[in-house]
């Protein structure tokens, strides 16, 4: 029995699925506007969120739509001495294809009012980027009318 109870709690210590979610800040709100239990960067749970050179950031949102949306695109950049620099490669695609119902099981768009849905995508942070510490700005926008369905801020530290 011991031994079972042992088991568990290590499985349960040592799951990538039982992280902390991410204290993240709304877009365009003040700093008290936080957005709990919705937003998921591997190995982040208090701002500045560290990203180690030469490796790969996992990021997971659980976002609800207000309206129906037929398409999702995604804007990333980093805001730097309040200039945008977009993140190449996410920046700008279909968020559709990175997308799964709550309960894990894969859908694409159109997304449905009133439906959670979950967002995975991975950002590579390359040994060429700057030590530097910017807000980065993540938000999943509906293209039909440049709306953010879902949007929040972060400040984050590139390190060696």
């Amino acid at each position: 029995m011991v031994f079972v109870f042992a088991l568990i709690l290590t499985i349960v210590i040592f799951s990538p699925d039982f992280s902390s979610a991410t204290r993240v800040q709304r877009c365009n709100s003040n700093e008290k506007d936080t957005i709990d239990n919705q937003v998921f960067i591997s190995g982040c749970d208090e701002p500045p969120c560290k990203l180690q050179k030469n490796s790969t950031t996992n990021v997971e949102i659980i976002f609800e739509p207000g309206y129906d949306v037929s398409r999702l695109t995604t804007s990333v950049y980093a805001w730097v001495l309040s200039i945008p620099f977009p993140y190449l490669g996410i920046d700008g695609t279909s968020a559709c294809s990175n997308l799964s119902l709550r309960n894990g099981t894969p859908t694409n768009c159109p997304i449905r009012k009133g439906v959670q849905y979950v967002y995975k995508n991975a950002v590579e942070i390359k040994a060429i980027y700057p030590k530097v510490k910017v807000i980065l700005h993540w938000a999943l926008v509906d293209p039909r009318n440049n709306a953010n369905v879902f949007c929040f801020e972060v400040p984050v530290k590139i390190i060696n």
